[in-house]
């Protein structure tokens, strides 16, 4: 009986994110105000510190409103295989960055391949940082369905002095059951920040 209704509320909370990822008119409103929102709602908690009602139904509010999000559709199954590939852009007068980030699970277990190309484009050397950022969200209480962050992690790279090009190009990994998938590409150039939009 216990696991039935384990896997009900996988199915329930899942449907229902799905259901909500299904709408893509509002994929461009605000869509920096609401990153930030959302990562301010992630950044409140620790991993596998269940998230209260109010910041749950905020979370996917926002989040059926973010081109940042993977959705990765859990229904309780350990057979699931899936892969994916998102592409983002950024640029601002001389700073420049390209990548993408591509997803594969299987089994419970989850990896990345990550990759980014942050540059000048009128050749200037400067300190060039490249990081992208990885949010997982999933069920940490069974007994009730709660949400929450069950993993974390910034993967980056930096100069050693100053150059006018920076390359990305790491992996990463670890084994859950995530229902929601965020990304934040950026980019430091002399301590200035610019931000990936996905495409």
């Amino acid at each position: 009986m216990k696991k039935i209704s384990i896997f009900l509320i996988i199915l329930f909370v899942s449907t229902s994110i799905s259901t909500i990822f299904t709408n893509s008119a509002y994929a461009s409103v605000g869509e920096e105000d609401i990153t930030s929102k959302i990562q301010n709602i992630l950044d409140k908690y620790d991993i596998n510190e269940p998230f209260s009602e109010e910041d749950t139904q905020l979370l996917i509010k926002y989040s059926s409103l973010n081109n940042n999000i993977t959705y990765k559709q859990n229904k309780g199954e350990v057979s699931i295989l899936s892969t994916s590939k998102k592409y983002f852009t950024g640029s601002d007068r001389t700073l420049a960055l390209t990548g993408y980030v591509e997803y594969d699970t299987s089994f419970g277990k989850n990896s990345w391949k990550l990759y980014m190309d942050a540059w000048d484009t009128s050749a200037i050397k400067r300190n060039i940082r490249a990081e992208i950022k990885i949010d997982c969200v999933g069920i940490v209480n069974f007994e009730n369905g709660s949400m929450g962050k069950i993993y974390n992690n910034t993967v980056s790279q930096a100069s050693s002095g100053k150059v006018s090009y920076l390359t990305l190009n790491k992996t990463d990994s670890f084994t859950g059951l995530p229902i929601l998938v965020f990304y934040y590409p950026k980019a430091t150039f002399d301590g200035v920040d610019l931000a990936g939009e996905f495409r």
